[in-house]
């Protein structure tokens, strides 16, 4: 994957024709539930089936498949080669598990109305999640080497020994980042897909548009990180390089989602006094259909930034580098189409409280966006260990939005100011 196009730029780890099958099946079970309206529980799981089946398809194609495959029932449950592997195997798993249950009670004391879709999931999610365990456990992969699920199992080995090494380390955050994010995942797919296809009955006209397409971008978003978490496989070239290894990355990372961006940023860094953009621009409907484009622009480039890995996406780790789609003008195409929107909806330098409050408002929106340059700056330097990205790093310099935009309006002697 660190292969350099003819134009100096590296391979992207995911073609986009990959992202292209999972947005077009995405698209295709977006249409059927606004035709057909089935229940939330089933649009929600046809839409994420719509969006990662071509995208697994077209990756194990892509993949030359291992020689032999291992761990039949049989050579799990009794003694011999692989039987030590089985129990690593089932180590992993029940400390995923209990990860995955303090993940449930933080959510459930603090924000419970964030996995609030899971909930109502559960019944179709847990079969699925069962038949998911007995088969990692019963049917591990030989020839790829040792899996992530027997790493961790490996890990925790190591800690009641005081014995724990990089790898371990490595192990056990890539399967906590997971055990974090997929119960979010899943719970915001659910909640914005029923916010585009049930909005607020005193919607309408435009408005309703607007907002059913705002909704679905946020669910294709929110569907795409879902697949990414489920999909860390080397049968697909999708496992886990590397996982951030500093407090300031996790840090960063995790207080922009809940439960601790309930309990910091909205109560320390509101910037939101219920003045928006279309209180502004009422009775301006020119400026108001252009402000609800740029907005969805935005918030399409965010969504975009997502589709873009495939089914490799994953806050906090390296799952291979993405140089494609805006990646190819922007090293943090997200974080900037996402507070970009932030900023249009919610018009912070304007205030029906006066000056002081809107001066207030900027300042806390600033500070939020100070936070996301510290994820960006802290992404960086955890990736900047693998040469693809280093590649990467070389030629966005020179051939990034920035760059370009230098090249084509400046004059020479003002380019390298």
């Amino acid at each position: 994957m660190g292969d350099t196009s003819l134009n100096g730029k590296p391979e992207t780890a995911v073609p986009g024709r990959v992202s292209l099958a999972g947005a077009t099946g995405a698209l295709a079970a977006w249409l059927m539930i606004l035709v057909f309206r089935p229940s939330p529980i089933l649009g929600t799981v046809l839409f994420l089936m719509a969006c990662a089946l071509p995208m697994w398809w077209m990756e194990l194609r892509r993949f030359p498949r291992p020689a032999r495959r291992a761990n039949t029932l049989r050579s799990a449950l009794t003694p011999g080669t692989h039987n030590w592997r089985f129990r690593l195997r089932l180590l992993g798993l029940m400390g995923f598990l209990f990860a995955l249950s303090l993940t449930f009670h933080a959510f459930r004391q603090f924000s419970a109305d964030y996995i609030s879709g899971l909930m109502q999931l559960l019944p179709v999610a847990a079969p699925l999640a069962a038949g998911w365990a007995l088969w990692i456990l019963l049917r591990a992969p030989r020839g790829l080497g040792r899996d992530s699920l027997e790493s961790l199992g490996l890990a925790l080995t190591h800690a009641t020994r005081r014995r724990f090494s990089t790898n371990d380390r490595q192990a056990v955050l890539g399967w906590m980042v997971k055990a974090f994010y997929l119960p979010i995942m899943i719970s915001s797919v659910y909640a914005f897909l029923h916010n585009a296809f049930d909005p607020d009955p005193g919607k309408h006209g435009w408005w309703k548009v607007y907002a059913m397409v705002y909704q679905s971008l946020f669910a294709v978003d929110t569907a795409f990180a879902t697949i990414g978490y489920c999909s860390t496989s080397r049968r697909i070239g999708a496992h886990i390089r590397s996982t951030e290894p500093t407090v300031l990355g996790w840090a960063a990372a995790l207080v922009c989602y809940p439960p601790l961006n309930v309990l910091i940023l909205h109560r320390w860094l509101s910037y939101d006094d219920g003045y928006d953009w279309i209180s502004w621009l009422h009775g301006y409907p020119v400026l108001t259909a252009l402000w609800a484009v740029a907005i969805l622009s935005a918030t399409g480039l965010y969504a975009w930034a997502t589709v873009a890995f495939g089914p490799r996406f994953s806050n906090l780790t390296n799952r291979g580098i993405i140089t494609s789609g805006p990646y190819s003008w922007f090293k943090h195409p997200s974080y900037l189409g996402k507070n970009l929107a932030w900023w249009l909806i919610s018009i912070p330098f304007i205030s029906t409280s006066g000056p002081v409050a809107a001066l207030a408002n900027c300042a806390a929106l600033l500070a939020l966006g100070i936070i996301y340059v510290v994820r960006a700056k802290t992404e960086e330097r955890h990736l900047m260990s693998d040469p693809t990205y280093q590649s990467y790093c070389n030629w966005i310099e020179q051939h990034g939005f920035l760059p370009r935009i230098k090249r084509k309006f400046l004059p020479a002697p003002l380019r390298e100011a």
